[in-house]
């Protein structure tokens, strides 16, 4: 089994595919498996890592509070583990947020980042949301639970069919190793005091930054304020997509997208210069 040990906590992966070595990072209360639309369609192009992270899937719960710091560098040990000398970073919402840490703490270590629904910092309003959250997760059955919490993750059309409303809540529901409460806490706590946007400036790693249309929790002001913030970056607005993009059919059409700017070489002069906002934004919005 794929893990290793990390201050007497486990860390798992899972790991499939040849190529690039891509290590895929969640965001809150999924484990690796929230990945299964992109990495078996990119495994025959990249080395898919995908991780789950502290107080989540097969990953030891955590004795106490952590900073999105102190995930990022649970990622590098699974990288010296599998002897990575630079990777690249797929992050879904709290998973960009890490993968954001990983670029400032260890640029020399990461290739290229492809963000997915994530943020420089929470707004205001979703911030009271998970605060919400927090109190709801064990006060009611994850039946009741989920049923809150899924209209703030997909978009309007999925509830318009009772079907996808009940598929989505049994796919919620079924998971064998549902997240604890307090580790759904701890997480959330970590993920609301990140703030990249005193830093961000100086982040030199191209990043793919995709949103989605209808995103609730991180909506596209959110990420058109990474776009604007980062030295080289390309931006996507995903039609009729909500926060967990990467959960959806949606992301199908943007894994062609993903693949290319992965793989595609590195341009020194783009990780010296920073672009003028006409040239960064030239082609990156649809």
């Amino acid at each position: 089994m794929p893990q290793t040990k990390v201050e007497g906590r486990t860390l798992f992966w899972r790991e499939i595919g040849h190529g690039p070595a891509t290590i895929f990072l969640m965001g809150l209360e999924t484990d690796h498996r929230g990945w299964f639309n992109i990495v078996p369609r990119l495994s025959n192009k990249l080395r898919c890592i995908s991780i789950d992270n502290r107080d989540v899937g097969q990953s030891s719960p955590a004795a106490e509070g952590y900073a999105i710091t102190d995930m990022a560098a649970d990622v590098i040990a699974v990288a010296d583990v599998l002897s990575l000398e630079n990777f690249n970073v797929v992050g879904q919402s709290m998973g960009g947020a890490i993968a954001q840490e990983l670029a400032r703490r260890w640029p020399d270590r990461i290739r290229k980042i492809v963000l997915v629904s994530s943020f420089t910092a929470l707004p205001a309003r979703t911030l009271r949301v998970l605060d919400a959250w927090k109190r709801l997760r064990g006060a009611v059955s994850l039946h009741d639970y989920y049923s809150t919490v899924l209209p703030w993750m997909y978009p309007l059309a999925d509830f318009e069919d009772t079907k996808v409303v009940d598929f989505l809540l049994n796919r919620a529901e079924s998971n064998p190793r549902p997240q604890a409460v307090d580790a759904f806490c701890r997480q959330v706590d970590a993920v609301s005091q990140f703030n990249s946007a005193d830093w961000l400036p100086e982040i030199g790693t191209p990043m793919l930054i995709l949103s989605g249309q209808e995103d609730l929790i991180a909506p596209p002001p959110t990420a058109e304020r990474l776009h604007d913030l980062l030295k080289t970056s390309d931006m996507r607005l995903v039609p009729d997509a909500g926060h967990a993009l990467a959960l959806t059919d949606k992301i199908l059409p943007e894994i062609p997208h993903i693949a290319h700017f992965l793989r595609e070489p590195l341009s020194p002069p783009l990780l010296r210069e920073r672009p003028a906002p006409s040239q960064c934004r030239k082609g990156a919005r649809r």
